[in-house]
């Protein structure tokens, strides 16, 4: 009797994701409509189509054959990374098709490198086929680049969305490299776009390390010159910022930060503000109707914040009040017997 030949042709490699049922080759009643999208499984399990042409004496093959699928990682010798048979394939007239990893899990993690399929039929090993990705998923493959022009009505190129509990994006990374980086070159548009419409959080950055104090931080911003953090409502209306010399803003009707610090020099003549730290707006200062006395200007209304007011330290014990009048502050300094005296005061905003 003449040895079968196995005369492989062209095989084409199909990536495929079904919804199986928890036990492989179980009998199940018939599924039922789902109300909603919700109510159809979660659980879905990635399978790769295998078609090929089978010839056996130069004849094409029909009827069932005893098949199994090797992946390793080199085109000879090379570490086996997954196994599945023998399973029955049927083929006809020389075609068959046979579906990978309904029953042995195929090792996702394993696609991020070089495999090469070996199929065994019989008791014959046929030469082994390098696994080539489709042209849009090797834009998921380690190194890939995710390029594209969006017009402004749809303006991500990327989308990850999660619908349900759980995590939409999770990164890791063991090494000393980042492990996502995002940037953008543009002088207009966003590198990364967070939205929310739930009752938790956002983004949670969380770092676990507890190496003492080289340990690195939760969050590390850089920037080459422009605006390092700007936080603004749905609105778009400035709630804080962080400017690239280490300023930092916030709207006056928020708390948490000094809206207003000033020292000033106070009196009936002479009056000058020294040195301050605003949000943007600069305050002025003028000369009051007697000794010790002035009007300080903060350039916005205070009329809902917390101030605070203290005489610089002198040759003996002085005392500060402001008063608040419409938007501005009258203050005056005195020395201990309660008479106006000429000097500098310090006024803070919260």
């Amino acid at each position: 009797m003449n040895a079968r030949r196995m005369v492989p042709l062209v095989l084409v490699l199909l990536v495929s994701i079904a919804a199986l049922p928890a036990a492989i080759g179980a009998q199940e009643a018939p599924p039922q409509p789902a109300a909603s999208p919700e109510a159809l499984p979660a659980l879905i399990f990635p399978l790769l189509s295998y078609q090929g042409r089978l010839v056996e004496g130069g004849v094409p093959v029909t009827g069932n054959r005893e098949m199994t699928f090797r992946l390793l990682t080199s085109s000879s010798l090379g570490a086996q990374v997954w196994a599945e048979g023998p399973k029955t394939v049927a083929v006809s007239n020389g075609l068959f098709t046979a579906t990978l990893g309904d029953q042995i899990v195929l090792p996702m993690s394993w696609f991020s490198y070089e495999l090469w399929l070996e199929v065994q039929v019989g008791a014959t090993i046929l030469p082994r086929q390098r696994l080539m990705g489709a042209p849009y998923a090797m834009s998921l493959a380690p190194g890939a680049q995710v390029l594209g022009s969006k017009p402004g009505s749809e303006p991500a190129v990327v989308t990850v969305k999660n619908d349900s509990t759980g995590t939409a994006l999770y990164t890791s990374s063991d090494g000393s490299q980042p492990t996502l980086q995002v940037a953008n070159t543009s002088n207009t548009g966003q590198a990364v776009q967070l939205d929310s419409n739930g009752s938790y959080y956002t983004a949670m950055i969380v770092n676990s390390y507890a190496g003492g104090s080289s340990a690195g931080g939760v969050l590390r911003l850089m920037t080459n010159g422009g605006r390092v953090v700007l936080a603004q409502n749905k609105s778009f209306t400035q709630l804080f910022t962080v400017e690239a010399n280490g300023d930092v803003t916030q709207s006056r009707e928020a708390g948490g930060l000094v809206k207003l610090a000033i020292s000033a020099y106070c009196n009936n003549s002479g009056s000058v503000i020294q040195r301050y730290y605003t949000h943007g707006i600069i305050p002025t200062i003028a000369d009051g109707a007697s000794p010790g006395t002035c009007t300080i200007d903060p350039g916005f209304d205070p009329s809902d914040r917390y101030w605070t007011v203290t005489p610089t330290a002198g040759g003996s014990m002085r005392l500060a009040n402001c008063n608040l009048s419409g938007e501005q502050f009258l203050c005056y300094r005195t020395d201990i017997a309660g008479a106006g005296t000429g000097g500098e005061i310090q006024l803070l905003i919260y």
